[in-house]
Protein backbone atom coordinates (compact mmCIF):
# COMPACT_ATOMS: atom_id res chain seq x y z
CA UNK A 1 0.00 0.00 0.00
CA UNK A 2 1.12 3.47 -1.04
CA UNK A 3 1.28 6.35 1.79
CA UNK A 4 3.89 8.38 0.07
CA UNK A 5 1.09 11.01 -0.52
CA UNK A 6 0.17 11.30 2.92
CA UNK A 7 3.96 11.69 3.75
CA UNK A 8 4.36 14.36 1.42
CA UNK A 9 1.00 16.34 2.43
CA UNK A 10 2.24 15.85 6.13
CA UNK A 11 6.26 16.87 4.79
CA UNK A 12 4.76 19.93 3.11
CA UNK A 13 2.36 21.36 5.81
CA UNK A 14 4.97 21.12 8.17
CA UNK A 15 7.35 23.36 6.20
CA UNK A 16 4.51 25.68 6.17
CA UNK A 17 4.22 25.62 9.59
CA UNK A 18 8.54 26.49 10.30
CA UNK A 19 8.17 29.10 7.28
CA UNK A 20 5.27 30.32 9.57
CA UNK A 21 7.21 30.63 12.76
CA UNK A 22 10.37 32.43 11.37
CA UNK A 23 8.04 34.87 9.38
CA UNK A 24 6.49 35.36 13.49
CA UNK A 25 9.91 35.73 14.98
CA UNK A 26 10.60 38.96 12.59
CA UNK A 27 7.18 40.50 13.08
CA UNK A 28 5.82 42.88 15.44
CA UNK A 29 3.58 42.16 18.03
CA UNK A 30 0.54 43.95 16.61
CA UNK A 31 0.54 41.13 13.51
CA UNK A 32 1.25 37.91 16.49
CA UNK A 33 -2.64 37.76 16.55
CA UNK A 34 -3.74 36.68 12.96
CA UNK A 35 -0.46 34.77 12.73
CA UNK A 36 -0.97 32.61 15.57
CA UNK A 37 -4.37 31.74 14.15
CA UNK A 38 -2.67 30.72 11.09
CA UNK A 39 -0.24 28.52 13.01
CA UNK A 40 -3.12 26.95 14.76
CA UNK A 41 -5.19 26.14 11.53
CA UNK A 42 -2.02 24.50 10.49
CA UNK A 43 -1.72 22.71 13.69
CA UNK A 44 -4.83 21.19 12.89
CA UNK A 45 -4.45 20.04 9.61
CA UNK A 46 -1.07 18.21 10.38
CA UNK A 47 -3.03 16.53 13.22
CA UNK A 48 -5.31 15.17 10.55
CA UNK A 49 -2.59 14.46 8.08
CA UNK A 50 -0.77 12.71 10.86
CA UNK A 51 -3.86 10.76 11.54
CA UNK A 52 -4.37 9.85 7.61
CA UNK A 53 -0.37 8.64 7.52
CA UNK A 54 -0.98 6.93 10.40
CA UNK A 55 -4.07 4.99 9.50
CA UNK A 56 -2.64 4.52 5.78
CA UNK A 57 0.51 2.46 7.75
CA UNK A 58 -1.60 0.59 9.96
CA UNK A 59 -3.95 -0.75 6.80
CA UNK A 60 -0.43 -1.63 4.86
CA UNK A 61 0.77 -3.48 7.66
CA UNK A 62 -2.74 -5.42 7.70
CA UNK A 63 -2.80 -5.85 3.99
CA UNK A 64 1.23 -6.66 3.23
CA UNK A 65 1.03 -10.32 2.17
CA UNK A 66 -2.26 -10.70 1.62
CA UNK A 67 -3.84 -11.75 -1.58
CA UNK A 68 -7.12 -10.00 -3.14
CA UNK A 69 -10.09 -10.45 -1.06
CA UNK A 70 -13.66 -11.06 -3.41
CA UNK A 71 -15.31 -7.69 -2.72
CA UNK A 72 -18.96 -6.78 -3.87
CA UNK A 73 -19.59 -3.04 -5.27
CA UNK A 74 -22.91 -1.38 -4.84
CA UNK A 75 -24.80 1.67 -4.45
CA UNK A 76 -24.86 3.08 -0.94
CA UNK A 77 -27.28 6.35 -1.54
CA UNK A 78 -28.09 9.24 -3.77
CA UNK A 79 -27.71 12.71 -2.83
CA UNK A 80 -29.59 15.93 -4.76
CA UNK A 81 -28.01 19.05 -4.13
CA UNK A 82 -30.47 20.95 -7.22
CA UNK A 83 -32.75 19.65 -9.70
CA UNK A 84 -33.90 21.58 -12.33
CA UNK A 85 -37.43 22.54 -12.18
CA UNK A 86 -39.99 20.94 -14.72
CA UNK A 87 -43.48 19.27 -14.46
CA UNK A 88 -43.65 16.55 -12.04
CA UNK A 89 -41.63 14.89 -9.97
CA UNK A 90 -37.45 14.16 -10.69
CA UNK A 91 -36.95 10.24 -10.67
CA UNK A 92 -32.82 9.89 -11.39
CA UNK A 93 -31.90 6.67 -11.92
CA UNK A 94 -28.06 5.02 -12.55
CA UNK A 95 -26.88 3.56 -15.83
CA UNK A 96 -23.57 1.31 -14.81
CA UNK A 97 -20.87 -0.01 -17.09
CA UNK A 98 -18.78 -2.71 -16.05
CA UNK A 99 -15.80 -4.20 -18.17
CA UNK A 100 -13.72 -7.62 -17.05
CA UNK A 101 -10.54 -6.68 -19.23
CA UNK A 102 -9.71 -10.30 -17.95
CA UNK A 103 -13.14 -11.85 -18.84
CA UNK A 104 -13.59 -14.12 -21.77
CA UNK A 105 -16.15 -14.32 -24.32
CA UNK A 106 -17.92 -17.95 -24.62
CA UNK A 107 -18.73 -18.98 -28.25
CA UNK A 108 -20.48 -22.40 -26.91
CA UNK A 109 -19.39 -25.83 -26.66
CA UNK A 110 -18.45 -28.14 -28.83
CA UNK A 111 -18.92 -32.35 -28.40
CA UNK A 112 -15.51 -33.55 -26.90
CA UNK A 113 -14.41 -30.56 -26.56
CA UNK A 114 -16.18 -28.51 -24.35
CA UNK A 115 -16.24 -24.74 -23.80
CA UNK A 116 -14.45 -22.33 -26.76
CA UNK A 117 -14.16 -19.08 -26.56
CA UNK A 118 -11.24 -16.13 -26.47
CA UNK A 119 -10.09 -13.56 -23.81
CA UNK A 120 -11.98 -10.23 -24.57
CA UNK A 121 -12.85 -7.87 -22.41
CA UNK A 122 -16.47 -8.96 -21.35
CA UNK A 123 -19.01 -6.22 -20.04
CA UNK A 124 -22.48 -6.11 -18.36
CA UNK A 125 -24.94 -2.97 -17.64
CA UNK A 126 -26.85 -2.37 -14.93
CA UNK A 127 -30.27 0.30 -14.30
CA UNK A 128 -30.22 1.24 -10.41
CA UNK A 129 -33.44 3.28 -9.94
CA UNK A 130 -35.45 5.29 -10.65
CA UNK A 131 -35.24 6.65 -7.30
CA UNK A 132 -39.01 8.70 -6.71
CA UNK A 133 -39.84 12.12 -5.86
CA UNK A 134 -36.33 13.45 -5.58
CA UNK A 135 -35.88 16.95 -3.99
CA UNK A 136 -32.93 19.16 -3.71
CA UNK A 137 -31.47 18.38 -0.27
CA UNK A 138 -32.66 14.92 -0.15
CA UNK A 139 -30.23 12.26 0.82
CA UNK A 140 -32.07 8.87 -0.33
CA UNK A 141 -30.74 5.30 0.56
CA UNK A 142 -30.79 2.50 -1.78
CA UNK A 143 -32.67 1.09 0.14
CA UNK A 144 -35.98 2.30 -1.02
CA UNK A 145 -35.35 0.84 -4.21
CA UNK A 146 -36.35 -2.44 -4.96
CA UNK A 147 -32.86 -3.80 -6.49
CA UNK A 148 -29.24 -3.41 -5.77
CA UNK A 149 -27.24 -5.52 -7.71
CA UNK A 150 -23.58 -5.72 -7.16
CA UNK A 151 -21.32 -3.64 -9.98
CA UNK A 152 -18.95 -6.83 -9.65
CA UNK A 153 -18.52 -9.15 -10.63
CA UNK A 154 -20.37 -9.86 -13.83
CA UNK A 155 -22.54 -12.30 -12.29
CA UNK A 156 -23.08 -10.38 -9.22
CA UNK A 157 -21.13 -12.39 -6.92
CA UNK A 158 -18.09 -11.21 -5.09
CA UNK A 159 -14.49 -11.47 -6.71
CA UNK A 160 -11.55 -10.48 -6.00
CA UNK A 161 -9.45 -7.87 -8.85
CA UNK A 162 -5.62 -7.87 -8.55
CA UNK A 163 -5.10 -4.98 -10.39
CA UNK A 164 -7.18 -2.11 -10.80
CA UNK A 165 -6.62 -1.87 -14.25
CA UNK A 166 -7.98 -5.01 -14.67
CA UNK A 167 -11.39 -3.50 -14.58
CA UNK A 168 -13.48 -0.44 -15.69
CA UNK A 169 -16.44 0.88 -14.01
CA UNK A 170 -18.65 3.75 -15.45
CA UNK A 171 -22.04 5.69 -14.25
CA UNK A 172 -24.19 7.17 -16.28
CA UNK A 173 -26.70 9.60 -14.12
CA UNK A 174 -29.99 9.92 -15.70
CA UNK A 175 -33.23 11.87 -15.39
CA UNK A 176 -36.53 9.54 -16.05
CA UNK A 177 -39.12 11.88 -18.11
CA UNK A 178 -41.04 9.04 -20.06
CA UNK A 179 -38.59 6.75 -21.72
CA UNK A 180 -37.74 3.07 -21.04
CA UNK A 181 -34.92 2.66 -18.72
CA UNK A 182 -34.21 -0.86 -19.82
CA UNK A 183 -34.59 0.26 -23.45
CA UNK A 184 -31.55 2.91 -22.89
CA UNK A 185 -29.40 0.57 -21.00
CA UNK A 186 -29.47 -1.95 -23.63
CA UNK A 187 -28.59 0.78 -26.28
CA UNK A 188 -25.26 1.83 -23.44
CA UNK A 189 -24.69 -1.92 -23.16
CA UNK A 190 -24.10 -2.55 -26.97
CA UNK A 191 -22.04 0.78 -27.54
CA UNK A 192 -19.70 -0.37 -24.51
CA UNK A 193 -19.41 -4.07 -25.77
CA UNK A 194 -18.31 -2.86 -28.94
CA UNK A 195 -15.92 -0.21 -27.73
CA UNK A 196 -14.63 -2.78 -25.32
CA UNK A 197 -14.06 -5.32 -27.85
CA UNK A 198 -12.38 -3.13 -30.53
CA UNK A 199 -10.32 -1.06 -27.92
CA UNK A 200 -8.52 -3.58 -25.32
CA UNK A 201 -4.98 -3.12 -27.06
CA UNK A 202 -5.38 0.31 -25.53
CA UNK A 203 -3.83 1.36 -22.57
CA UNK A 204 -6.30 1.85 -19.53
CA UNK A 205 -6.68 5.43 -19.28
CA UNK A 206 -7.52 5.48 -23.37
CA UNK A 207 -9.62 2.57 -22.69
CA UNK A 208 -11.62 4.26 -20.11
CA UNK A 209 -11.87 7.57 -22.27
CA UNK A 210 -12.95 5.29 -25.06
CA UNK A 211 -15.75 3.17 -23.36
CA UNK A 212 -17.10 6.15 -21.44
CA UNK A 213 -17.56 8.08 -24.66
CA UNK A 214 -18.90 5.02 -26.48
CA UNK A 215 -21.52 4.40 -23.66
CA UNK A 216 -22.73 8.29 -23.39
CA UNK A 217 -23.29 7.36 -27.41
CA UNK A 218 -25.33 4.82 -26.83
CA UNK A 219 -27.48 6.34 -24.20
CA UNK A 220 -27.86 9.71 -26.38
CA UNK A 221 -29.25 7.33 -28.93
CA UNK A 222 -31.88 6.06 -27.40
CA UNK A 223 -32.83 8.69 -25.15
CA UNK A 224 -36.54 8.41 -26.50
CA UNK A 225 -36.72 4.69 -26.30
CA UNK A 226 -40.38 3.58 -25.11
CA UNK A 227 -41.65 6.96 -25.44
CA UNK A 228 -45.33 7.03 -27.15
CA UNK A 229 -48.86 8.32 -26.23
CA UNK A 230 -48.90 9.63 -22.32
CA UNK A 231 -45.20 9.36 -22.25
CA UNK A 232 -44.02 12.52 -24.68
CA UNK A 233 -41.18 13.32 -22.45
CA UNK A 234 -37.28 11.83 -23.45
CA UNK A 235 -34.87 11.03 -21.02
CA UNK A 236 -32.19 13.41 -19.85
CA UNK A 237 -28.45 12.68 -19.26
CA UNK A 238 -26.99 14.83 -16.40
CA UNK A 239 -23.19 14.97 -16.66
CA UNK A 240 -20.74 13.45 -18.78
CA UNK A 241 -20.86 9.08 -17.83
CA UNK A 242 -17.86 9.03 -15.68
CA UNK A 243 -15.62 6.69 -14.30
CA UNK A 244 -15.31 5.20 -10.92
CA UNK A 245 -11.81 4.94 -10.34
CA UNK A 246 -10.88 1.81 -8.19
CA UNK A 247 -7.08 2.42 -6.74
CA UNK A 248 -4.21 0.14 -5.12
CA UNK A 249 -4.77 1.63 -1.73
CA UNK A 250 -8.98 0.83 -2.17
CA UNK A 251 -7.41 -2.83 -2.83
CA UNK A 252 -5.24 -2.83 -0.28
CA UNK A 253 -7.58 -1.94 2.10
CA UNK A 254 -10.42 -4.77 0.70
CA UNK A 255 -7.90 -7.33 1.49
CA UNK A 256 -6.90 -5.49 5.13
CA UNK A 257 -10.73 -6.46 5.94
CA UNK A 258 -12.04 -3.33 5.48
CA UNK A 259 -14.94 -1.45 3.51
CA UNK A 260 -14.22 1.21 1.12
CA UNK A 261 -16.62 4.52 0.00
CA UNK A 262 -16.59 6.47 -2.95
CA UNK A 263 -18.71 9.28 -4.58
CA UNK A 264 -19.55 10.80 -7.66
CA UNK A 265 -20.63 14.24 -8.16
CA UNK A 266 -23.11 14.47 -11.59
CA UNK A 267 -23.42 17.96 -12.69
CA UNK A 268 -25.55 20.10 -15.29
CA UNK A 269 -24.97 23.43 -16.32
CA UNK A 270 -26.56 26.11 -18.52
CA UNK A 271 -24.56 28.00 -21.11
CA UNK A 272 -24.44 30.91 -18.68
CA UNK A 273 -22.57 28.69 -16.13
CA UNK A 274 -25.64 28.38 -13.71
CA UNK A 275 -26.45 24.62 -12.66
CA UNK A 276 -29.54 23.19 -13.22
CA UNK A 277 -28.74 19.89 -11.41
CA UNK A 278 -26.29 18.72 -9.55
CA UNK A 279 -26.14 14.85 -7.62
CA UNK A 280 -23.56 12.83 -5.90
CA UNK A 281 -23.39 9.27 -5.33
CA UNK A 282 -22.00 7.47 -3.21
CA UNK A 283 -20.81 3.38 -3.61
CA UNK A 284 -20.02 1.04 -1.43
CA UNK A 285 -17.45 -1.49 -1.35
CA UNK A 286 -17.55 -4.28 0.77
CA UNK A 287 -14.77 -7.31 0.95
CA UNK A 288 -16.36 -10.22 0.87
Amino acid sequence: MDCSTFETTLADLKEQRRELKDAMALMPPSKQPQMQEQLDDLNVQIDAAKADLDECEALAAQSEGKPPRPFTLKVKELYCAEADKEWGVDEPYLITGTVDRLGTIRLGTLPLVGPIGFDKAAVHTLVIGPWSKVKPGGTYPVGALSKNPSLWDLSGNALALADPEDAIFLVAMMENDGASPDAIRGAANSALEIAALNNDQLDYDAMVDTCASAMAGGIDVALGAGVGPGHLNFDERIGAVAPLPITQNDLDTLAAGHSVEKTLWFLHAKKSGKFTDRYSVTFFMEPD
